[in-house]
């Protein structure tokens, strides 16, 4: 009788290309009508996510995965950009504060119901996507 070991997958790097080689092989395919498949080759992306962006399912600027988030990058980028501003001056935001101008901010927008206001999950996903934005304990009593 022959013991098997189990398989183990190692899964590679997620992603092999960068946003400017997915945007230039756009390009090309959009601009001087080359195969979507051999331009896909030729700057490692997958054939399915080049062909979705060429056939408008998928927008060009998008390049994580999973649902959209409730902010645009440039709302997000305006929002980072107030929480550095105001850290710089001297008054950095709770977490509790950050969670309420964001969903302040959601509901001058629009895109966002005053009864439901964002989350600590919906913060630490955002700094994950801003990395450059740290929680920090004030050393001040």
């Amino acid at each position: 009788m022959e013991i098997r070991q189990p398989q183990t997958y190692v899964r590679g790097k997620y992603r092999s290309y960068s946003a400017n080689d997915l945007q230039e092989a756009y390009n090309i395919v959009m601009q001087q009508g080359l195969p979507v498949e051999r331009v896909a080759k030729r700057y490692n992306i997958p054939i399915t996510t080049l062909k979705d962006r060429v056939k408008g399912r998928v927008h060009i600027d998008t390049l994580r995965s999973g649902p959209q988030t409730m902010f645009t990058q440039e709302q997000e980028a305006f929002l980072c950009n107030h929480l550095i501003t105001m850290a710089e001056i001297g008054y950095g935001y709770s977490r509790q504060e950050t969670i309420n101008l964001a969903t302040d901010y959601a509901i001058h927008l629009g895109i966002r119901d005053r009864n439901k206001p964002f989350s600590l999950t919906w913060l630490y996903s955002f700094l994950d996507r801003w990395p450059n934005l740290k929680i920090k304990k004030n050393t001040q009593s």
